[in-house]
């Protein structure tokens, strides 16, 4: 949804470590600079590369460089110095896209009555986002207002399909289609995670109940 431009993002627990720091340009002339650890492909990639550049020349960071706080030191000067007008290139060496780090997200497997799904986060709220889509829940016939069996590890729980919050009484389980287009464990007022226990890359199975 943004303007075309210079994009700087930084999620970098490898900071200090061997992991690259990288502009990536697209071709519809943005620019994504941070870490090369997967971060700036998952957009990157749907817009197309034409252009990646290690974040070598010394010039375009700041004179200090700490061993912890490479978004400070070299990820914001440099994309600061982009949006300024300096081509990409003269950050440094040309890498190769094709070996820039992508991070693979699984797709769920879908069956004749159960979807087996991966838990990809959590928010603040305690909602337990899959992989799987509203399109996986219609394959199997499901509609809002259904009942389901969800299933972690050896605890089943159930829960209804829902469009919004609003559809169930305080206190129930739903799954829903977030606004990422993810579906989504939740309770209605509460915490689906502390209730299941739910972790990032735990395995959540949904079957028609």
């Amino acid at each position: 949804y943004l303007p075309a431009g210079v994009h700087l993002a930084v999620v970098d627990p490898d900071v200090g470590g061997g992991r690259r720091a990288v502009a990536v340009r697209t071709a519809d002339e943005r620019t994504f600079v941070g870490p090369d650890n997967g971060l700036l492909l998952l957009a990157a990639d749907e817009l197309g590369i034409v252009a990646a550049h290690q974040l070598e020349n010394e010039r375009y960071r700041l004179p200090e460089v700490s061993r912890t706080f490479h978004a400070r030191d070299i990820f914001a000067p440099a994309a600061a110095h982009l949006a300024a007008g300096v081509a990409i290139g003269e950050l440094g060496p040309a890498v190769d896209p094709a070996a820039l780090v992508r991070i693979a997200v699984p797709d769920p497997q879908v069956g004749r009555s159960q979807i087996s799904a991966t838990v990809l986060s959590i928010d603040r709220f305690g909602n337990v986002a899959t992989n799987a889509r509203r399109a996986h829940i219609d394959a199997l016939g499901l509609a809002n207002g259904d009942r389901v069996e969800v299933r972690l590890a050896l605890d089943r729980y159930y829960a209804f399909v829902a469009g919004t919050f609003a559809d169930a009484m305080p206190g129930e389980l739903i799954l829903y289609e977030d606004s990422y287009g993810l579906v989504t464990l939740a309770i209605t007022r509460g915490d689906a995670a502390r209730l299941t226990g739910a972790a990032g890359g735990d395995e959540l199975r949904i079957a028609v109940s």
